[in-house]
């Protein structure tokens, strides 16, 4: 998507350790737009949840369609939206939740909507990074990581919090950081998974070319080609999970590899042209 000065783009590829049983990709993405104000969501759905892929892809796209409406095209700051952006959201869960009569509720969300929630509000004189959990965010290059040692707050908890083990004071979609929109240059989401990139930079990835270095997140920021052709962002997450099995001839043995990011990752670019 290009808006007004800015090349908007999203990726997702499924984690190895997914793929080896057999389970989808849970992450999700979601990039709206209207004149006045972009909006950009990843959502990581909790891995022992067996459809959370379900409730990651319906929360992400809810959350990027009604923060537009409540920001009433640009007519009020994102930094008011939160409070009844979580509201509504919650009934929007809810609202899914009571529809199957015959399932206690909170198995539902137990189900589906387990998520994380990673997100951007860009407006025309500011900028909105919010969050409720794990993940990763970029602004200018300048890195944030949101980790919960795998144990991350759900917002799902709160629609019905007496069936779940958890202190819900402690769960709110917040905003993370304020930013003049005059100072961005680029703006990076990802969800957790997006750490291997972070510590496997620099290193080689197996029946590559050795001075194709792996590369950190600053690939997508600083790299052109992202913005010449953005369809290269999933290509490049592809890139790192394939399969690969390569002959070294000096040590007499194959070298398999069935890729670098063990978790579901999913990259959302926000850059300006």
């Amino acid at each position: 998507m290009i808006w007004n000065n800015f090349l908007a783009v999203g990726g997702s590829v499924v984690g190895v350790e997914h793929k080896r049983v057999g389970r989808n990709n849970q992450d999700a993405w979601a990039i709206n737009a209207n004149k006045s104000d972009l909006v950009a969501v990843v959502c990581d759905g909790c891995s022992s949840s067996p459809l959370s892929e379900v409730g990651a892809n319906l929360m992400a796209r809810f959350i990027s369609d009604k923060a537009l409406e409540l920001t009433n095209n640009g007519q009020v700051s994102a930094l008011d939206i939160f409070p009844q952006l979580e509201f509504e959201t919650l009934e929007f869960i809810r609202g899914i939740a009571e529809k199957f009569r015959y399932r206690k509720y909170s198995q539902i969300i137990d189900t589906m909507f387990l998520a994380t929630i990673m997100g951007a509000i860009i407006q025309k004189d500011q900028v909105a990074i919010f969050s409720l959990g794990d993940g990763i965010y970029s602004v200018n290059g300048n890195v944030e990581v949101l980790d919960y040692n795998n144990i991350p707050p759900y917002l799902g908890y709160k629609v019905y919090p007496m069936d779940f083990d958890t202190d819900i004071s402690k769960i709110n979609l917040q905003c993370m950081e304020i930013f003049p929109a005059e100072e961005i240059q680029t703006i990076l989401l990802a969800t957790d998974g997006a750490q291997d990139i972070i510590e496997k930079s620099g290193g080689q990835l197996l029946g590559v070319s050795a001075e194709e270095k792996i590369g950190g997140l600053e690939q997508f920021e600083k790299n052109e080609k992202y913005e010449k052709n953005p369809s290269l962002l999933q290509v490049r997450l592809n890139q790192m999970n394939l399969p690969r099995a390569v002959v070294d001839w000096k040590a007499q043995e194959i070298k398999k590899s069935e890729g670098i990011l063990g978790d579901d990752t999913t990259i959302v670019l926000l850059k300006r042209r």
